[in-house]
């Protein structure tokens, strides 16, 4: 990611963080509305997995330009994600509905800069999480 990048979601998420758990609350509500298939993957408190990804967020954005950080963290996230039976095609919907909270609470404050960084962010991420997972699903499938 270019300096310009990471300064467009450091900045949006410094202006999303004291509306943080709107965020999060905005995020599920989208997601479910669009996805409602994907509600059975989510057990407990919604509110409680609302501060998990905020606070991965955070993560995400304090490390953005130090990937010897980031990258294990986000591998590790993949890996776990298997276990809540996450599958590759729910990223991009994940992905897509937290664009949208982002943008629907900061309005013009998220700008097209940021709305660009955070996409690309995503896809990369998402990606990583992808591989970690497709790794130890191969992994399994070839030790059964």
């Amino acid at each position: 990611m270019t300096e310009d990048e990471i300064a467009a979601i450091q900045t949006s998420f410094a202006a999303m963080a004291p509306l943080s758990l709107e965020v999060a609350r905005r995020f599920y509500h989208h997601l479910f509305e669009k996805n409602p298939q994907l509600m059975s993957i989510f057990h407990g408190d919604l509110h409680s997995q609302g501060q998990k990804l905020m606070d991965m967020l955070d993560f995400i954005v304090t490390n953005i330009g130090n990937p010897d950080t980031l990258l294990p963290a986000v591998r590790e996230l993949g890996v776990r994600h298997v276990g809540y039976q996450v599958k590759t095609e729910h990223y991009e919907m994940v992905g897509e509905s937290l664009i949208f909270a982002m943008g629907e609470l900061l309005g013009d404050a998220f700008t097209e800069e940021a709305e660009a960084a955070w996409k690309k962010a995503y896809a990369f991420l998402a990606e990583v999480m992808i591989e970690a997972a497709n790794e130890v699903i191969a992994e399994t499938e070839a030790s059964s």
